[in-house]
């Protein structure tokens, strides 16, 4: 498993090819290398690849714990509603639902929320996106999942963006920003400048 974790890193780090191999390693020596290769994948344009990926990796259920199951699922779902296949999103959060409700405390949880509230976004409703968005980041916050957190406050900027709240997303990108200049996550940097360079081009 430590190939999986070592891609995670080199994914935080923008270092796509290096993730990339560690996730193969991964799988070479017998182990999933969800979900960060099915993050990597959408990241890359193949957001198709992560989720049939995904779905997949949920069906091995004869030795995993159910609480991973419920993350590849959360996933999927998300990177279906961020791709604009609600359907396919709400298909696979009504499964989740059917599931063990371990998924409903917990860092877990605020994964959840997260693909919930892409789905809510998706949709065009915006307050139900931020009010769930808010609840992830909360749980996540609580559960020691800093890194993850700081992805929820710069997807909170780019809402509060698309809502015209400017000084929101200021406030959401600097907190996000200074988690991932201190975790070295030079990868979501990248996103957080590439806000910073959209909004000066509408000043």
């Amino acid at each position: 498993d430590a190939h999986r974790l070592m891609g995670d890193v080199h994914l935080a780090r923008g270092e796509l090819e290096a993730a990339e191999h560690c996730y193969q390693q991964a799988y070479q020596h017998g182990w999933e290398p969800y979900p960060g290769y099915a993050e990597l994948l959408h990241r890359s344009g193949r957001g198709e690849d992560a989720i049939r990926g995904l779905k997949r990796a949920a069906t091995l259920t004869h030795w995993m714990p159910s609480e991973r199951k419920a993350r590849y699922l959360a996933l999927a779902a998300q990177i279906a509603a961020e791709l604009g296949q609600m359907d396919e999103a709400r298909t696979l959060l009504q499964t989740l639902d059917g599931e063990p409700r371990r998924w409903e405390f917990g860092a877990l949880a605020g994964h959840v929320d997260r693909a919930r509230a892409e789905l809510a976004w998706s949709e065009g409703k915006m307050e139900e996106a931020q009010h769930r968005l808010h609840r992830a980041l909360g749980l996540l916050q609580n559960n020691g999942a800093v890194l993850e957190a700081a992805r929820i406050h710069l997807r909170l900027a780019e809402l509060s963006a698309l809502q015209g709240y400017e000084s929101a997303v200021h406030m959401e990108l600097s907190t996000a920003e200074g988690v991932f200049q201190t975790a070295g996550a030079e990868g979501y940097l990248v996103q957080c400048r590439a806000l910073r360079d959209t909004l000066s081009t509408h000043d």
